[in-house]
C-alpha cells in the first residue's frame, strides 16, 4: 500500500470515528441522575407502604379468624 492510500483510510477512519462518538448516547448528567435515583427510591417506599399495608390486612384476617375460632369453641361445650 502506498503511503496515500494508507492516509485516505486513516482520514476515513477517523472520520468513522467522529461520527459513532457524535451519534453515541451521552452519559445522563448528575441532575438526571439524582432524578432517576429519587423515582426509584419513591417507587421502592411504595413497595414498602403496600407490604405494610398487605401485612395489616393479613393480620386484620388472622384476628378475625381467630375470633370467630374462639366463638365456635364457646358455643360447642353448649352443644352437650
Amino acid at each position: 500500500m502506498t503511503p496515500e492510500q494508507l492516509a485516505t483510510i486513516a482520514a476515513a477512519n477517523a472520520a468513522q470515528v467522529e461520527r459513532a462518538r457524535q451519534t453515541a448516547p451521552q452519559p445522563p448528567g448528575l441532575l438526571e441522575a439524582l432524578g432517576e435515583g429519587a423515582v426509584q427510591l419513591e417507587t421502592a417506599g411504595r413497595l414498602v407502604e403496600l407490604a405494610g399495608d398487605v401485612g395489616g390486612l393479613v393480620l386484620s384476617g388472622l384476628r378475625a379468624t381467630g375470633s370467630c375460632v374462639g366463638a365456635v369453641c364457646d358455643l360447642l361445650p353448649s352443644l352437650d
